[in-house]
């Protein structure tokens, strides 16, 4: 179990991507930002999330569905999930 809060990243905006690391990052937290759902789920760290902070809409334009599925559930199997859904 890791001893400090991992927040995941996934976003395809780099800009945006960046800002929100920095913005955790500020705040403390160890940060991971990915650009994809399929380049989440070959990290490392995929279990160590405790937090992960998605753009949900890239996945489903993109056909990526099934991999945010996938990453969600590799993290459900260690962490509880919340969802917020940010208009």
């Amino acid at each position: 179990m890791p001893t400090e809060t991992l927040i995941s990243i996934i976003d395809d905006d780099e800009d945006f991507r960046e800002s929100i690391a920095r913005l955790m990052k500020s705040g403390g937290f160890t940060v991971e930002a990915f650009p994809s759902a399929l380049v989440f789920l070959s990290s490392p760290n995929v279990r160590n999330t405790s937090c992960l902070i998605a753009d949900l809409c890239p996945f489903f334009q993109r056909s990526q569905s099934s991999a945010f599925c996938a990453a969600v559930n590799h993290i459900r199997a260690c962490n509880p999930i919340a969802h917020l859904p940010i208009p």
